[in-house]
Formats: C-alpha cells, sequence, structure tokens
C-alpha cells in the first residue's frame, strides 16, 4: 500500500504543477490542473491513513462512511 502511495502522491504532488512563467492562457490551466491535484493528493493522504490504521480500515471495511472516520 505504501509504495503505490508514494507512485500516486508524486504523481499528484501540488508542487508538480507550479504555474512558473506561463502565458495567461495557459495559466488558467495550470491553477485547474494544480487545484485537482491538491484534491487529489490530499484524498490520497486520506486513504494511506485510513488503510494504514487497523481500525480505521476494519470501519472502512464495514462500509462506514470515509468522512464519518
Amino acid at each position: 500500500i505504501k509504495k503505490a502511495y508514494k507512485a500516486r502522491a508524486l504523481e499528484f504532488h501540488p508542487d508538480r504543477y507550479s504555474s512558473g512563467n506561463s502565458s495567461n492562457s495557459n495559466e488558467c490551466d495550470t491553477k485547474k490542473q494544480k487545484q485537482d491535484a491538491e484534491d487529489k493528493f490530499k484524498l490520497l493522504g486520506n486513504a494511506l491513513e485510513i488503510l494504514c490504521d487497523d481500525f480505521k480500515r476494519g470501519l472502512y471495511d464495514e462500509g462506514y462512511d470515509e468522512d464519518a472516520i
């Protein structure tokens, strides 16, 4: 699980989507990509937290919503 998490975390890390010196047309796309990456990165972190904790994983496996855990 941790190996897969690290691979996906590197893929969606928000710092990979820095705006840099792009033109205005690309800047909007870059901001959206960065926001999407931040959202996915947060989801990955939450998933890792649940899957690595035996108690939380048990609750998730029983059907509890991840927001309630």
